[in-house]
């Protein structure tokens, strides 16, 4: 597998769909009222968003169409679309637009989706327009979760994000044995584990 090929977002929505499913509303439930969030482009952060609560009152603001339009069926949410240039495939928004929406924000909490997430490497991403945004958005936040299935854990995409220590929490179906995770949390990240859990392949 290409280390910068990304599938189209919603090809890669069926895969791992259930446990998505599950570490997004794991992320939903930690929100709370009147909280400023950033919900970053990705499947997982899609499921998160469709287990909003309707009635929870909150600010999110967000570089993907399609997040956009999910959270505008909210009617307590209010949505705030970043600017820039539309990322074909992809439904987010990229560019130097994109990254100065985040420039002057002071946000509670960055909700962040990756390709890829390795104790060595970091959080890493197939795009370097996407990771360019990705950036931004992690230093308007003063809280980072990443949201990230058992099939990212170890693995290497194009670009490095961050390193791992930026990560506040870690949300995924990851076995708590998974020798990647432990690696992590001796990093002083904290990791929340959805369950069933996946074991780690050999």
């Amino acid at each position: 597998l290409s280390r910068s090929f990304e599938p189209p977002i919603l090809q890669r929505a069926a895969h791992m769909a259930d446990a998505k499913r599950r570490i997004g509303a794991a992320a939903a439930s930690l929100l709370r009222e009147n909280e400023t969030v950033v919900i970053d482009v990705g499947t997982t952060t899609h499921e998160m968003v469709k287990a909003i609560p309707d009635d929870l009152s909150i600010t999110a603001i967000t570089s993907s169409l399609l997040i956009g339009t999910e959270l505008s069926t909210k009617p307590s949410v209010k949505t705030i679309v970043t600017g820039g240039v539309v990322r074909h495939g992809e439904l987010s928004l990229i560019g130097p637009r994109a990254q100065s929406s985040f420039s002057d924000l002071n946000c509670d909490t960055v909700f962040l989706g990756v390709a890829g997430i390795s104790d060595q490497r970091g959080l890493m991403e197939y795009n370097i327009d996407d990771a360019d945004v990705k950036r931004s958005a992690l230093a308007s936040g003063r809280r980072v979760i990443v949201l990230a299935d058992a099939s990212k854990l170890g693995r290497v995409a194009f670009i490095t994000i961050a390193p791992v220590s930026v990560v506040d929490l870690l949300i995924t179906n990851a076995s708590p044995d998974n020798a990647v995770i432990r690696r992590i949390k001796d990093q002083d990240v904290e990791v929340l584990h959805v369950e069933p859990f996946e074991e780690e392949k050999d």
